[in-house]
C-alpha cells in the first residue's frame, strides 16, 4: 500500500489528526488525568510493552530504550486498547520527566533524557497497521505538547527499509524541532553503535546497543531508588555483578 493511500486512509478514519488545534485540545493533560495515569493498573502493559533505562550519557542525562519491534501494537489495538496504549505512552513520558524533576530537586544537573527506539523485529503488519499509526502519532504529539525539549536526542536504530513508509506519515505531524532531534539508522550496527557511543559510554549501555552490560534497568528497579542519579545506577550495576 503506497504512502499516499495509507495517509489518506488514516486521515479519513482519524480526521482529528489533520487538525493540530483540535488534537492539542484532545491531548491536554489535566491534573485529574495525570492522577489517573499514576493510579491506573499498568501491570499487564509493563510486561508486554517494556522499556528500560540504560544508564546516563556523558553529560549525565538518562538514556531510555524501547524495543519497539517487540511491541505487539496491533494486538492492543484490535483488543480495543488503543486509548490505554496512548495513555501508556503518556505515562512513560510523565514517569521519566518526573524522575528528572526529582533528581533536580536533589541537586542533580539533569534536565533532559535520550531516547533509543530499537526497530529490530519490526513487522509492518504488527507495528504499522493503519489503526496502529495514530498511536505513534499521538505519542510524538503528546511529547511536543506537554514535554517539549525534554528529549536531548531520539535515535531509531535497526530501521528496515519498509519502516520508511510509516515514518513518512508520522513526520507529517511533527514540528521542525522534533524532526531535527530524530535520527534514523538502518540495520548497519557499526553505523548506529558508533553514533550512540559518541555521546554514551559503553559502560552505560547494554550489549545489544554496543555496550558492556547484559541488560538495562527496569522501572521496578528505578522506582526503588531514592532519586535517579547516574552514580546510583552505577552502584546498582556493580551490586548486580557481585550477586
Amino acid at each position: 500500500m503506497s504512502f499516499n493511500i495509507v495517509f489518506l486512509f488514516v486521515m479519513i478514519l482519524f480526521p482529528s489528526l489533520s487538525n493540530q488545534t483540535s488534537l492539542q485540545e484532545d491531548l491536554t493533560l489535566t491534573q485529574t488525568e495525570l492522577e489517573i495515569l499514576t493510579k491506573e493498573d499498568w501491570s499487564d502493559f509493563e510486561q508486554e510493552f517494556r522499556f528500560e533505562i540504560q544508564g546516563c550519557d556523558k553529560e549525565g542525562r538518562p538514556v531510555v530504550s524501547i524495543p519497539v519491534g517487540d511491541w505487539d501494537v496491533r494486538r492492543a489495538v484490535l483488543a480495543g486498547q488503543s486509548d490505554k496504549l496512548i495513555r501508556y505512552f503518556d505515562k512513560l513520558l510523565e514517569e521519566v520527566t518526573t524522575l528528572i524533576r526529582d533528581a533536580q530537586k536533589s541537586g542533580e544537573n539533569m534536565t533532559r533524557f535520550n531516547h533509543i527506539m530499537d526497530m529490530a523485529n519490526y513487522n509492518l503488519r504488527i507495528q504499522a497497521c493503519p489503526l496502529c499509526i495514530p498511536v505513534y502519532v499521538n505519542h510524538f504529539l503528546s511529547y511536543e505538547n506537554h514535554y517539549p525539549g525534554t528529549m536531548n536526542s531520539i535515535k531509531l536504530v535497526n530501521c528496515p527499509p519498509i519502516f520508511l513508509s510509516l515514518w513518512q506519515i508520522i513526520r507529517e505531524f511533527l514540528s521542525p524541532v522534533t524532526k531535527d532531534a530524530i535520527k534514523l539508522y538502518g540495520k548497519d550496527k557499526s553505523e548506529w553503535q558508533t553514533a550512540l557511543l559518541e555521546n554514551i559510554d559503553a559502560s552505560q549501555l547494554s550489549k545489544e546497543f554496543g555496550g558492556l552490560n547484559d541488560e538495562g534497568f527496569s522501572m521496578e528497579e528505578i522506582r526503588k531508588l531514592p532519586n535517579l542519579k547516574c552514580s546510583s545506577l552505577s552502584m546498582v550495576r556493580e551490586a548486580r555483578s557481585k550477586s
